[in-house]
C-alpha cells in the first residue's frame, strides 16, 4: 500500500496541535504542525544534520550514542571497518524511514497532540483539505469578540442590574488537554 501512494504521489501528513493553543482562530492555525509521512532521504543521507534542523535533540544524543558504541563494540571485537559502514548504513536508512515517527515521538514527549490526519495530490491540496475542514469546528474567539464593559454582551459593572448574565454570545473558548468535566459521573 505505501509503494502504490508513492508511485501515484499521494501524500499523507498528520496534524498536530500545541498543548496551550492560544484563543484566536489564526493564532492558534499558525501554531499547527504538519508532519509528511513516508521515506526522509535528507535524514537517510546526513542523520545528524537532519536532526539538528529538525531540533531532535535528543534523538541526536541517541544517535551519537548507538555509533559511539558501534564503533567501540566493533573495535573490541576486531570486526572489520567495512561491516561498521554497513551498520552504520543500515541505521541512516531505518532513520530516513522512521524520520516521521521520531518527529512525531518528539512532539509527543512536548505535549503535542494529534488532531487530525489528511491526504492528498500536494501538500498545498493536504493544507487546504485540513483546514476547510478544521476551521467551521473552531471558534473565532479574539479580543475584538467581547463587547466592552457597561454595554450589551459586556461585563455589566452596575449593582442594580446583577440579575443579568454578565456575557452573551456563543463565544466558547477551546478545551485545554488536561480539563476534566465538572462531574465527577462523565468521563472525558
Amino acid at each position: 500500500m505505501l509503494f502504490r501512494m508513492w508511485r501515484s504521489g499521494i501524500k499523507a501528513f498528520t496534524v498536530h496541535e500545541a498543548p496551550d493553543p492560544p484563543a484566536a482562530r489564526d493564532d492558534r492555525a499558525e501554531q499547527l504542525v504538519f508532519v509528511k509521512d513516508g521515506f526522509s532521504l535528507f535524514a537517510a543521507l546526513v542523520p545528524p544534520i537532519w536532526m539538528i534542523a529538525n531540533r531532535l535533540w535528543l534523538v541526536l544524543l541517541c544517535y551519537i550514542a548507538a555509533i559511539g558504541s558501534l564503533v567501540a563494540a566493533f573495535g573490541l571485537l576486531g570486526v572489520a571497518d567495512y561491516w561498521l559502514g554497513y551498520a552504520s548504513l543500515a541505521i541512516s536508512l531505518v532513520i530516513g524511514f522512521e524520520a516521521d515517527s521520531l518527529i512525531r515521538w518528539t512532539l509527543d514527549r512536548k505535549a503535542y497532540r494529534q488532531i487530525a490526519s489528511v491526504t492528498g495530490a500536494t501538500d498545498e491540496e493536504c493544507e487546504r483539505r485540513f483546514f476547510s475542514e478544521w476551521l467551521p469546528t473552531v471558534p473565532d474567539v479574539s479580543p475584538s469578540s467581547f463587547a466592552p464593559p457597561g454595554t450589551d454582551g459586556g461585563l455589566n459593572t452596575s449593582t442594580t442590574d446583577a440579575t443579568t448574565a454578565p456575557l452573551s454570545g456563543s463565544v466558547i473558548p477551546p478545551k485545554r488537554t488536561g480539563w476534566r468535566s465538572a462531574t465527577p459521573w462523565r468521563s472525558s
